[in-house]
């Protein structure tokens, strides 16, 4: 359960602090530079509205797996998922291209 638990921490950062500039990173070219700051506004909302009903749904799907199949591995199961999300991040999506950029970014300043 304590490896579950730290693997969870280790992986969550992930997706939660490179998630929003890179959906705005994303979204970007898609549209004129004259809403950059509509574009900014939309997706900080889709991502902390995401984050808002996960807050809400986690809750009720913890209990009902942790009900089913124990607190241990409840806790195993979510570290398994993180850490595949991690993966796949940094692997598929290109995410230590985005680590990378970021860290320079934060040197320059």
């Amino acid at each position: 359960m304590g490896f579950g638990m730290a693997i969870t921490g280790i992986f969550n950062p992930i997706g939660v602090i490179e998630g929003l500039p890179e959906m705005v990173e994303s979204a970007m070219p898609k549209y004129d530079k004259s809403v950059k700051r509509r574009v900014n506004n939309l997706s900080s909302g889709i991502f902390n509205g995401m984050l808002g009903f996960g807050q809400i749904i986690a809750p009720a799907y913890g209990s009902f797996i942790s009900g089913k199949l124990g607190f241990r591995w409840t806790c195993d199961i979510v570290a398994i998922v993180t850490m595949i999300f991690g993966f796949l991040y940094l692997i598929i999506g290109n995410g230590c291209q985005a680590f990378k950029k970021s860290s320079c970014s934060n040197q320059k300043k």
